[in-house]
């Protein structure tokens, strides 16, 4: 998983990971919906955040902490966001997998 992030392939995580009713569940401060259902809807919430990236200044993510059902990564990244300025995020992302497969990802910023 981190391997694959740090190639910045975070479409094929999902698509080769995730279940397909996964769910995304965001922090209640940050911006956005705060819960998607369904891969595809995860997808579409990257690709909107990818567009909305006026330059990308850095990125790094951690290796992964496992236990039986659950892994987690923290994630820090340098952006400008088109209207926003630059912006640098700092957040971890908790993983709960059954059958091989990622059924939720919560972040907390």
């Amino acid at each position: 998983m981190a391997e694959l992030a740090r190639e910045a392939n975070i479409d094929q995580i999902i698509d080769k990971l995730n279940a397909e009713n996964a769910v995304a569940i965001k922090s209640a401060d940050s911006m956005g919906p705060k819960l998607l259902e369904a891969a595809a809807n995860i997808k579409a919430k990257n690709a909107y955040f990818n567009v909305s990236i006026e330059e990308f200044h850095g990125a790094s993510i951690s290796d992964s902490i496992v236990t039986d059902k659950h892994f987690a990564v923290s994630l820090t990244f340098d952006v400008t966001i088109k209207g926003a300025g630059k912006v640098h995020m700092e957040e971890i992302i908790v993983y709960k997998v059954e059958e091989g497969k990622i059924i939720s990802e919560q972040f907390f910023y």
